[in-house]
């Protein structure tokens, strides 16, 4: 029996020793040497070139995605730069440390606490203004926190970006080499200046154009930061609200995965990517852009102010001459040389129904114009006036007829053009008949 024993003990050795040779041929050095090596070579690629990176950081699958600057040192120190909400949202900077070690891979490890990073991965429950509620109740979330990661397995790194995969939580961030020479605070600034269009309390819903089809999605949560996409109008029983965090960055917007939003025809695409654009939020074959300006202006909930300063030169004149006329009012209550102020497009109650009016001040007295506004198109309207209230009829028409002159002014077909593809909150409107009559009206 012995000798039946020792034979396959002894074939399994030989193959062993076959296979140590076959590794030594294949590779210079060991196994244990190369995994050092390569965590040399990480880390040297972490500190070259100034050892400047945008990281794109996600925490958990419900909540936005931050923007940090970080700046990694030969002397293991690190710098975080950003502007978070759960910091109060102004720029700050911190140093502490970081490694590369090797734990099953390449791993890199922000291995002191850094305030304004680590808050992500504290198990302390969330507080502040901006702490999730059930129902308008605090949730408490000690022992998990936000859930975020602080060590992260390296992954795909060509040089420029690396991904990073989370240790324990197994999202994905990345990590995105700056120039040397990058201005931190102009970074992170261009990059809040983008995301600060977004208004999801007056301009909830944005739309998302298939540019070969023209089929559109709504769009929200863009202000938030965990934004949906539904298609517009759908009839398909299948199609349902596709819900993502994304990050906004100095390049544009970045789901945490692909958006995979169902057609009617139940064909699937998938989008990983929106950059910015003078067009809006662009990815291959589909656009992001702002509501229509007209479906705004005759929203009834909104005010639209009118910026003095954006009259173009026909209509400034034509205000001018008005306020030369109130300011020789004397009436009680118009206060000394009254000028006409706080001028306004908006929905007013007259006789019980909310009625489109001119509204503003001479002095110390409103007065409005009542009138329509109807949408003609996206991008146009028809505004006409036609009621004068007491104030009007009583002060500024026998007294200051310039005024009505200048109102009559605001009134005609009129196309519109907001401020950016993605900024509705100004919209410019100039006159069909008479273009030299234009003037740019703000949300209040």
């Amino acid at each position: 029996m012995k000798k039946y024993i020792v034979l396959p003990v002894l074939a399994a050795a030989l193959g062993l020793g076959a296979c140590s040779n076959d590794d030594e041929r294949i590779f210079d050095e060991s196994a244990a040497d190369r995994l050092e090596s390569s965590k040399q070579t990480s880390f040297d690629a972490l500190t070259a070139d100034g050892g400047k990176w945008a990281l794109e950081y996600f925490s958990n699958t419900e909540e936005p995605g931050y923007l940090f600057v970080v700046e990694f040192r030969p002397d293991k120190s690190v710098t975080f730069t950003t502007d978070h909400k759960w910091i109060g949202g102004a720029e700050k900077s911190e140093t502490s440390m970081f490694d590369v070690i090797t734990d099953n891979g390449i791993v890199l490890t922000f291995n002191t606490y850094n305030t304004l990073f680590h808050v992500f991965s504290d198990p302390a429950d969330i507080t502040g203004p901006d702490a999730p509620t059930d129902n308008g109740e605090d949730i408490d979330e000690t022992g998990f926190g936000h859930e975020g990661d602080y060590e992260f397995m390296m992954m795909e790194n060509d040089g420029q970006t690396i991904r990073l995969r989370g240790k324990k939580h197994a999202l994905n961030s990345y990590i995105r080499r700056l120039p040397a020479d990058t201005d931190v605070s102009e970074y992170l600034a261009h990059a809040r200046a983008q995301r600060s269009q977004f208004d999801s309390k007056r301009f909830p819903t944005y739309t998302m154009t298939e540019t070969a089809t023209g089929k559109t999605y709504d769009i929200t949560g863009l202000a938030s930061g965990v934004v949906s996409c539904m298609p517009t109008g759908s009839t398909n029983p299948y199609a349902q609200t596709e819900t993502k965090a994304v990050i906004f960055t100095a390049a544009g917007m970045r789901p945490l995965t692909a958006f995979d939003c169902i057609r009617d025809d139940n064909s699937h695409f998938a989008i990983s990517e929106f950059t910015w654009s003078d067009n809006g939020l662009v990815a291959p074959g589909f656009v992001i852009t702002a509501p229509a300006p007209a479906s705004n202006l005759v929203r009834q909930d909104l005010t639209w102010e009118l910026l003095t300063d954006s009259f173009s030169p026909a209509l400034e004149a034509a205000f001018a001459e008005a306020n030369a006329q109130t300011q020789q009012i004397t009436v009680t209550g118009f206060g000394s040389k009254p000028t006409i102020t706080g001028s306004s497009f908006l929905f007013k109650s007259k006789s019980g129904v909310l009625t489109f009016s001119y509204q503003a001040k001479v002095g110390k007295v409103n007065f409005n114009y009542y009138g329509t506004i109807e949408q003609t198109s996206d991008s146009t309207v028809k505004i006409q006036f036609t009621t004068i209230d007491d104030a009007i009829r009583l002060y500024l028409q026998p007294l200051a007829p310039k005024s009505i002159d200048f109102i009559k002014m605001l009134e005609g077909d009129f196309t519109l053009t907001n401020k950016s593809a993605l900024d509705p909150s100004q919209v410019t409107l100039t006159s069909v008949s008479n273009p030299e009559v234009s003037f740019t009206v703000a949300v209040k």
